[in-house]
């Protein structure tokens, strides 16, 4: 809901709940996510009514169509985007392992203070430096940047977040992704047109392709970057090159191996809080209790426990003509974590309270 007040974007919200947050489709998952996200639209929508504040985080007018002759254009774009990509996820471990060395010598009653200091400091020299990156993206919708200003730009942006993220301060991934597509998308925009291959009224097009191409690699969520790029910056006339450059751009991004930065950044941080120490790797049979949370729904609707997998699903003889989870159903799950005993605690609130010896299985000495 808020993701869909912050973005106007009511589609591109429900899809990101589903792809991002949860890395499943489910009927359940449409229902919740679409009753929120219209809720907080109708919400939105009143107040702007009322004059309290505004509808849309963008403001284009119709982009002109990318002609058959120049979809190479979105394909460079594609390449280049996963490039970065790839780079910037590579950057965000390098700096995560510096500022876990000097954590460990700075108190943060310290660190804090010098880092506001110095990111104060880079926002007096550098305006578009410090922020979310809207107002740079709206900046950057028409071609009035010089390229040196902008690859300084992604470098000081990328280590204030990735230095902000690592401290334990939050830095913000989504609007800055999409600052950082922006400024991609602004220098291959000004390079094409400088080689004559595009027309210098593609620019704000090219620009809009970065954002949806560097947001669909960096965070691996493809179909919602096309939708955000049709739905929120005007693209509905150009779905081929939209296609053309998300596509492009997670398949360099596929090929490197790498996992997404949204869950480097969440993994990080999760080492970070258990102070180094190794998770446990757990693997057990659960039977579903009567008046449980899961009866009467289907596996794919449940929320089970953060990196958890369901490795099997056995009815009870006396559910075989159901189609739903039923009391006597056993679920074996396999999940690793920092904290046994809360996981343990999760599952029971799903599934009901276990025998002894489950219990003891979850909770290891």
């Amino acid at each position: 809901a808020g993701f869909s007040i912050a973005t106007s974007s009511p589609i591109t919200a429900i899809l990101f709940s589903m792809e991002e947050l949860h890395k499943h489709f489910s009927p359940m998952l449409l229902t919740v996510a679409s009753v929120c996200v219209v809720s907080a639209q109708l919400t939105t929508r009143l107040l702007s009514s009322l004059g309290i504040g505004t509808v849309g985080l963008f403001h284009l007018s119709e982009l002109e169509p990318l002609p058959l002759r120049s979809l190479f254009a979105p394909l460079i774009l594609g390449l280049i985007c996963g490039v970065f990509s790839i780079l910037f996820t590579r950057l965000y471990h390098v700096i995560d392992h510096l500022m876990r060395s000097v954590l460990k010598k700075i108190s943060t009653k310290i660190l804090f203070p010098v880092l506001f200091a110095a990111f104060a400091l880079v926002g007096l020299l550098f305006k578009d430096a410090p922020g979310t990156g809207h107002a740079l993206i709206e900046h950057l919708l028409e071609p009035r940047t010089m390229w040196w200003t902008l690859l300084l730009l992604f470098l000081i942006r990328s280590v204030a977040m990735m230095v902000s993220n690592t401290a334990g301060a939050t830095g913000g991934v989504f609007l800055p992704t999409l600052a950082f597509g922006a400024i991609i998308g602004s220098l291959c925009a000004q390079g094409l047109i400088a080689l004559g291959w595009i027309a210098p009224g593609h620019y704000t097009l090219i620009v809009v392709l970065g954002v949806t191409a560097f947001l669909g690699a960096t965070s691996r969520i493809p179909i919602t970057a096309c939708v955000f790029a049709l739905e929120a910056l005007g693209g509905i006339h150009n779905v081929l090159p939209i296609v053309i450059a998300t596509t492009i751009a997670l398949l360099v991004v596929e090929s490197s191996g790498l996992e997404d930065f949204t869950d480097t950044v969440i993994h990080a941080k999760m080492h970070s809080i258990s102070n180094g120490k190794q998770p446990t790797v757990i693997e057990t049979a659960l039977t579903v209790q009567p008046g449980a949370f899961v009866v009467d729904k289907e596996l794919r609707d449940i929320l089970w426990p953060a990196s958890c997998v369901v490795i099997s699903f056995e009815r009870d003889k006396q559910n075989e003509d159901t189609l739903w989870i039923a009391p006597g159903d056993v679920i074996t799950v396999r999940y690793q974590t920092y904290h046994p005993e809360a996981t343990a605690e999760e599952f029971e609130v799903l599934v009901g309270t276990q025998a002894p010896a489950v219990k003891n299985l979850m909770n290891p000495i």
